[in-house]
């Protein structure tokens, strides 16, 4: 009999890509709660482990895995600064480069 793994954490809830983002804290929060409460024959809960580099290379280029990783390590900067200088809109909070790798 084939299984279906479920794979939930609430280290997602850390994880913020904006306001309009599908990945947002509100719609995982849903997620996950629905996932604790699902007990069905079949069905393996399952935590997430952390992907090693080599893992995320499968599916990403090496340079902007390389990007996501030296951006967690960056100053935050605020919006009005972002907005003027486009080189710091973007960047990782070190919890959501770990939840990424999960």
């Amino acid at each position: 009999m084939l299984r279906t793994a479920l794979i939930s954490d609430r280290r997602f809830l850390k994880h913020f890509a904006g306001r309009s983002h599908p990945e947002r804290p509100e719609r995982a929060a849903v997620m996950i709660e629905m996932a604790e409460q699902l007990h069905r024959a079949g069905i393996l809960a399952l935590s997430p482990r952390e992907a090693t580099t080599a893992e995320l290379e499968l599916c990403h280029d090496p340079a902007y895995v390389a990007e996501v990783k030296r951006s967690a390590s960056m100053p935050r900067v605020s919006t009005a600064y972002s907005r003027r200088v486009p080189s710091a809109r973007t960047t990782t909070k070190p919890a959501s480069l770990r939840t990424l790798r999960c």
